[in-house]
């Protein structure tokens, strides 16, 4: 029996008693050779061979999945574009995975990469400064029609793509409309918590900070633990809308109760992935 690498075909099936067979287009002529011929071999039903581009084979990534291995994970907060400044090959946009920092800097091996959902490994861009705990990751080959945009509302249910809120001015000025906030971590059950401050220096850092009280759904429950680093802090409007705020860092230390958590702009953390890397990052949700 003829052996064919499995990469090779995309899919394969029957309709009307024909067979159809997906190979991929890269395949050299041997390679659909062989094809051809172990599949005369093993059935005697008509087929045709179709050449299509094959995509990434593992791409049901989804807002909230764990990034990094044991004993250091944290939460993939969202997906961005890059779009490079320069003139050049270098042109060709990408999307990125958007985790917290200090989750890829602890994941961060020898050859710059991190693992993203439970296969794919990508590359890892720090941002400008140590300032923002906002990292990204390249995944070669990936486009958004490859990742599942949905993000989980507060009652668990997949709904619509999450809109981006830009600025920390947005929400200053309407901190009553994004009061209650939600994150789906790894680690903790989703939960409702509240917005109470927005400051511009947390820290001795001057980044626009999101500070947030523990659950108000289960007051006894933190709002999130360990491994929930990175996720993407979230606010639902009256009409449904899921809005993007910020990326989780943690806990505020020393510790208080009941529990306060702070998160960071995720506009800080694109501005300076964008300077290091001559860029724009853009949110895509």
């Amino acid at each position: 029996m003829l052996k064919i690498d499995e990469d090779m075909i995309v899919r394969c099936g029957q309709r009307f008693g024909h067979m159809h067979v997906y190979i991929n287009e890269d395949a050299d002529g041997n390679i659909r050779e062989t094809i051809s011929r172990c599949i005369k071999e093993t059935t005697s039903i008509p087929y045709t061979l179709h050449y299509i581009k094959r995509t990434p084979k593992h791409y049901s990534l989804l807002i909230g999945d764990k990034v990094g291995t044991p004993p250091v994970c944290g939460t993939l907060g969202g997906f961005v574009r890059k779009i490079p400044h320069s003139i050049g090959t270098s042109t060709v946009e990408s999307l990125q995975a958007i985790v917290s920092r200090h989750v890829a800097i602890h994941c961060n091996s020898t050859d710059n990469m991190m693992q993203i959902g439970e296969i794919i490994r990508g590359v890892i861009q720090l941002p400008h400064t140590d300032r923002v705990d906002v990292a990204a990751v390249y995944l070669k080959g990936f486009t958004k029609d490859y990742v599942n945009l949905k993000f989980k509302d507060p009652h668990g249910r997949l709904t619509t793509r999450c809109r981006y809120v830009y600025t920390n001015d947005t929400i200053s000025k309407n901190i009553h409309r994004f009061r209650l906030v939600f994150l789906r971590g790894v680690t903790t059950e989703l939960g409702h918590g509240e917005l109470y401050n927005v400051t511009l220096e947390y820290a001795n850092l001057q980044v626009p900070t999101l500070l947030l009280k523990s659950r108000l759904d289960k007051p006894d429950t933190p709002l999130c633990a360990p491994g929930d680093s990175g996720a993407l802090v979230c606010s639902m409007d009256t009409d449904g809308v899921v809005w993007a705020l910020a990326i989780l860092v943690g806990e505020v230390l020393p510790s208080t109760e009941p529990k306060t958590f702070y998160a960071q702009m995720l506009q800080e953390g694109l501005i300076e992935l964008g300077e290091k890397h001559d860029a724009n990052y853009e949110f895509v949700g």
